[in-house]
């Protein structure tokens, strides 16, 4: 038998032995949790709460939230716990984001689930109330809807274990956010294809959802439990959702020994995961200053997160972007031509690398601006580069991307920036094409920030 194949036998049956271990532990751990030995701060969630979860849920729902989505497509489900802070109120603002950037066709394929998870009853109700009033169709609708944790479902939180030297506050904290966490899944297990972990106060990208299910896509083939699109946190954590039962009885057995970025990374592995996939740009990012932690600022920005910083506001027309210059990660060429945030980040171009701007129709130009470099990578611009307007273009096949024909010169960068005016005067045809080409070495990469197009009237 070939030694690669008698070792994925052996792969195989350790897999087999550990998936048995864990059932016998957690049925275990389950009877010992019914011995008066057994104390009362170790007790894993009561498993009849969990069994018996759909309806007591439903039960502890606003009351004008609908049983059922109006959306059968069911592709992703969005899960945010909430707490009290001492200082900061973030999730109203959230959930404005969240709908800002999402399309009518998005909502049809998107269920919001806020669960108000604070120990003070009081406090769960008014958020219930804020967000049904403020969201009152959404809420009517079944896009969002907002749950509490029956009574019963925590254990007393006395004599946890006290890992990393943590405080006794903060392993109370952790701890109860590893609960909050199962008890999200539990409820959203299957709701929809995939299930996506934020936090209460985050800020959205436009087109976040299709931005997720073009990464999904991309990542077809690789052997994947999470995807991230965020690096911070818990912010942006995709799973499937026939995974989200699994994750639940993982982070179950260890909830009071890790917290639950640790019990990620460690169920990662176990589930084959051998690196991280992270999308960038980022998709949220974390606005909050004030943690649930009592007293502890967190005011933590995500570095892959763009904004929207375009300069300038121009026409645009509806156009394809492509480059020969090797794309840093999803830093695509696109992103420098539409409103999406992001922008084109390409490794160190060679001479007779291209840009090019392919325009779906011939336009009539009137004048053009291509800004490289920023604020955090100002050595990142085109050092030396000329700018060309072509009449025609030429399409080779669908693998190859398609040339500029019959160019017309326009102008050379100067210090990594262009801006070509009143082109119509001395080029009165349209124009099919712009073309960037790369004349002289450089020892930088390139961000191309802003490509922007003004068409005469």
């Amino acid at each position: 038998m070939p030694a690669g194949r008698r070792w994925n036998q052996i792969l195989v049956m350790l897999l087999v032995m550990m998936f048995l271990f864990n059932t016998w532990l957690i049925r275990t751990v389950n009877w010992m949790s019914k011995q008066p030995c057994f104390s009362e701060s170790s007790k894993i969630p009561n498993d009849d709460i969990f069994r018996d979860s759909q309806v007591k849920w439903q039960a502890r729902m606003l009351p004008n939230v609908k049983g059922e989505h109006l959306n059968s497509e069911g592709f992703l489900t969005i899960g945010i716990p909430t707490i009290h802070r001492e200082k900061g109120f973030y999730i109203l603002e959230t959930l404005q984001s969240i709908i800002d950037n999402t399309s009518e066709e998005d909502k049809k394929m998107i269920i919001i689930v806020v669960f108000t998870a604070d120990f003070n009853a009081t406090y769960n109700q008014e958020v219930s109330q804020q967000i049904g009033k403020r969201f009152y169709n959404f809420v009517d609708s079944g896009l969002i809807r907002v749950i509490q944790a029956p009574n019963g479902y925590y254990p007393t939180f006395q004599n946890l274990k006290h890992n990393y030297g943590d405080s006794e506050k903060r392993v109370i904290w952790r701890t109860k956010q590893v609960l909050d966490y199962a008890f999200l899944y539990q409820y959203c297990y299957n709701l929809t294809d995939y299930y996506m972990q934020l936090e209460d106060d985050v800020r959205a990208s436009p087109k976040f959802v299709q931005s997720i299910q073009e990464y999904i896509v991309l990542n077809m083939n690789e052997n994947w439990s999470t995807l991230e699109f965020s690096e911070l946190g818990f912010i942006g954590k995709v799973f499937r959702s026939t995974d989200l039962k699994r994750f639940m009885d993982f982070v179950l057995i260890f909830f009071q020994d890790q917290p639950i970025d640790y019990l990620l990374k460690y169920f990662n592995v176990l589930n084959g995961q051998k690196k991280t996939l992270l999308r960038v740009p980022s998709l949220f990012q974390h606005v909050g200053t004030f943690s649930s932690l009592h007293e502890k600022e967190q005011p933590l920005k995500d570095r892959f997160f763009e904004e929207n910083g375009r300069t300038h506001f121009a026409d645009n027309p509806p156009a394809e972007v492509y480059s020969s210059i090797s794309t840093f990660s999803m830093y695509a060429p696109n992103l420098a031509y539409t409103n999406d945030p992001g922008y084109f980040w390409g490794r160190v171009p060679r001479v007779g690398d291209v840009i090019l701007v392919i325009f779906h129709e011939a336009v009539r130009l009137k004048r053009v601006v291509f800004e490289t470099g920023s604020s955090g990578h100002p050595h990142d611009i085109l050092y030396s580069a000329l700018l060309t307007a072509g009449r025609q273009v030429l399409k080779f096949n669908e693998n190859s991307p398609p040339t500029c024909q019959d160019e017309v010169e326009l102008a050379v960068f100067n210090n990594g920036k262009i801006d070509v005016q009143d082109i119509d005067d001395g080029i009165k045809s349209d124009v099919a094409c712009l073309k960037v080409l790369i004349t002289g070495s450089q020892p930088n990469w390139v961000l191309l920030r802003e490509i922007d197009v003004w068409v005469k009237k």
